[in-house]
């Protein structure tokens, strides 16, 4: 285990401006910091929302594509008990039937 000693030197006769210059290197490099953390932070955000609009539409498309087929399989539906509408009431009655005595035996 080694511990890190940070010691603060004190300028030598003759070097004062040398404490300014290195904060103010420190201002610098602080302030360049901030302003790349600035122009990630956009870029991030700006990302983000291009895949909000993108998954939006893929969702929008994959709904609306539901919807057609649901509406299609009704009216399918719709055609074939036109078609058939004894059977179609023979069916409906067995599925009550058999769901009536599926349910009465909890």
């Amino acid at each position: 285990m080694s511990t890190a000693t940070i010691q603060e030197t004190k300028p030598n006769r003759g070097q004062t401006g040398t404490n300014h210059a290195t904060i103010s290197d420190v201002r610098e490099d602080v302030a360049t910091l901030k302003s790349d953390a600035k122009d990630c932070a956009v870029g991030i955000a700006e990302s983000g929302v291009e895949a909000l609009k993108s998954g939006a539409e893929t969702l929008c498309d994959t709904a609306t594509s539901a919807a057609h087929s649901a509406k299609e399989t009704h009216e399918k539906l719709n055609r074939s008990i036109a078609s058939r509408p004894t059977t179609s009431v023979l069916i409906a009655f067995g599925v009550g039937a058999l769901a009536a005595r599926l349910l009465s035996r909890r």
